[in-house]
C-alpha cells in the first residue's frame, strides 16, 4: 500500500504471469502455437522487451530504497533483457544464461522477503538488506550498508 515501486513491479510482472498462463491455456486448447514456433517466440520476446524496460526503471528507483531490492531488480532486468535478445534473435545459449541470471534474482528475492518477514515478526533488523534512510535520520547499527 502506498508504495509506487512495489505496485509497478508487482503489477507488471503479475500481469505478465497472468498473460503467460492464458497463453499456455490457449496452447492447450490448440488456438495458439507453442513457443517453439518462431513467430510465437518473437512475440514472447517483445513481452520481455517491455518487462525489461519497466524493470530497469524499477531498479533505478530501488537504488533509493535498499541494496537487496536493487540487486533483485537488477538481476531481474538483466535476465529479462537477455531473454528478449534470445527470443527475438533465436539465441539458445543467451536464453540459458538468462535463465541462470533469473535464478539469481529469485534467490535475492527470497532473501529480501525473508529479511522483511523476520523484521516484521521480531520488530528489529535481523538480516541486512542495505536499507537507505532519509537524510537526517540515523541508521540502525545492525543495518549499516
Amino acid at each position: 500500500a502506498r508504495d509506487a515501486l512495489a505496485t509497478a513491479m508487482h503489477g507488471v510482472w503479475g500481469a505478465f504471469w497472468i498473460g503467460y498462463g492464458v497463453y499456455y491455456l490457449l496452447i492447450a486448447v490448440g488456438v495458439l502455437p507453442t513457443v517453439a514456433d518462431p513467430t510465437a517466440s518473437s512475440a514472447l520476446g517483445f513481452w520481455f522487451v517491455v518487462l525489461a524496460a519497466i524493470t530497469w526503471m524499477g531498479t533505478l528507483a530501488a537504488a533509493a530504497d535498499n541494496v537487496a531490492l536493487t540487486g533483485t531488480l537488477l538481476f531481474l532486468a538483466a535476465g529479462s533483457t537477455l531473454l528478449a535478445i534470445a527470443l527475438l534473435g533465436g539465441f539458445p545459449v543467451v536464453q540459458a544464461i538468462a535463465g541462470y541470471i533469473l535464478i539469481l534474482s529469485a534467490l535475492l528475492a527470497w532473501y529480501l522477503a525473508s529479511a522483511m518477514m523476520v523484521q516484521a515478526t521480531f520488530k528489529r533488523f535481523a538480516l541486512p538488506i542495505g536499507k537507505r534512510h532519509a537524510q537526517g535520520s540515523a541508521a540502525l547499527p545492525s543495518e549499516a550498508t
